[in-house]
């Protein structure tokens, strides 16, 4: 089942070393097997910068405070050198009298999907900035509208006391 499961599946042992990682793990690592088995985990596929949070997550997970180390994500550096983020859900197995023995860990390489969910971010707030760019643009055009509409309602009025003084002036005409 490991090695089928399109999931990571590592154990660690109390010194840090890997015991055992499926198929999807080595892979994904671009390792041989015997490349990663006995190696200290941080040291070969932890990167740099996040060893130490990733090693104090371990140290909860050994000393029984797994519901804090349940589930977190890091990046992993491949022998290639690049980076993957994995979401990983973490447990600890005992031994028969409730001690602690190794961590076993699943993790989902999370890489793809986080960049998409970057794009799409990335894309709304462009599509928000057009959309209130827009909306400036429409609201000039409708203040234009507006003055427009109050010029001519001005010369109409205007047009209506001329035709008015008009009228009257040739009743007057009329009447002399």
């Amino acid at each position: 089942y490991l090695d089928v499961a399109n999931t990571i599946f590592v154990v660690i042992n109390q010194n840090r070393k890997v015991t055992l990682l499926n198929r999807k793990g080595i892979e994904m690592l671009g390792y041989q097997e015997e490349e990663v088995l006995g190696k200290n985990w941080f040291d070969l596929a932890m990167a740099p910068e996040q060893r130490t949070e990733a090693q104090r997550i371990f140290k909860d997970l050994m000393a029984g405070r797994e519901s804090i180390a349940a589930y977190h994500e890091n990046h992993l550096l491949t022998k290639d050198g690049d980076r993957r983020l994995i979401a990983w859900r973490n447990a600890l197995i005992r031994d028969e009298s409730g001690e602690p023995l190794a961590t076993i860990s699943s993790g989902v390489d999370i890489t793809e999907q986080r960049a998409a969910e970057e794009r799409i971010k990335r894309l709304n707030a462009e599509l928000e900035e057009r959309v209130e760019q827009r909306t400036e643009e429409l609201a000039e055009a409708v203040n234009q509208l507006l003055n427009i509409n109050k010029q001519l309602e001005f010369e109409i009025q205007e047009r209506k006391s001329a035709e008015t003084a008009l009228r009257k002036s040739e009743a007057e005409l009329r009447k002399a």
